[in-house]
């Protein structure tokens, strides 16, 4: 999953969706249905080197292997579609627990923040820094992979990834529990989304400014 902020090395979930505390009644940021959405600047596809996941697992993260993200409407502060692939996880547990091409179905673990293998989210209101102003995450739909990275002998994923989603549903996640809370609710009937895979430079320091692919167990 993404979090904004280049420097940024806290955990995922210690901030992520607006809770000011504060009390004060919720803020649904975005937009009840995106209908069929388009990535409106050229999105991103990204992988994890083996070794790099290796060391933030030995610190208390998991790592996406590979992921896609892009913007989702041309607002000055954006919104952004985000969809985080994990080996062993969720849709991939089955078999040998690689991330394959198909289609899937988002219910069980793919449900959870914290078991997902595909994981589908929407971050509102992007600031310059990348930093959202609150987290929607899936609770239901459908995703068709028709093309994923593949591993080379370095262990980071190239190739293509690319596919689409169908009525895929969202509520506001606000890092309380492990499943999205359903405040605000939200909607994408389509998308399809397509990048070639980067890598991403040196993990989380030093990495890109939209910093992608962790969460704590």
């Amino acid at each position: 999953m993404a979090c904004g902020g280049g420097s940024n090395n806290k955990p995922v979930d210690a901030k992520r969706a607006g809770d000011s505390g504060s009390g004060s009644a919720v803020t649904c940021n975005a937009t009840a249905s995106y209908g069929a959405a388009t990535i409106v600047a050229a999105g991103s596809a990204y992988a994890n080197s083996a070794a790099q996941i290796a060391t933030d697992g030995s610190a208390g993260f998991i790592d996406a292997n590979q992921g896609y993200y892009g913007n989702i409407n041309a607002d000055a502060a954006p919104d952004q579609f985000e969809m985080d692939l994990y080996e062993n996880f969720g849709a991939f547990m089955t078999g040998s627990g690689t991330i394959t091409t198909g289609t899937f179905t988002l219910t069980g673990d793919d449900l959870s923040y914290q078991n997902c293998g595909l994981c589908v989210a929407i971050y509102t209101n992007l600031a310059s820094d990348g930093s959202p102003a609150d987290f929607y995450f899936a609770t239901g739909g459908m995703v068709d992979l028709t093309s994923v990275g593949t591993p080379t002998g370095s262990g980071i994923s190239t190739g293509t990834l690319s596919g689409s989603i169908s009525n895929v549903m969202f509520a506001h996640w606000d890092g309380s529990a492990d499943k999205a809370v359903g405040d605000c609710n939200s909607m994408i009937t389509s998308l399809s989304f397509s990048g070639t895979i980067g890598p991403v430079a040196g993990g989380f320091e030093g990495g890109p400014v939209r910093i992608v692919g962790r969460r704590t167990r």
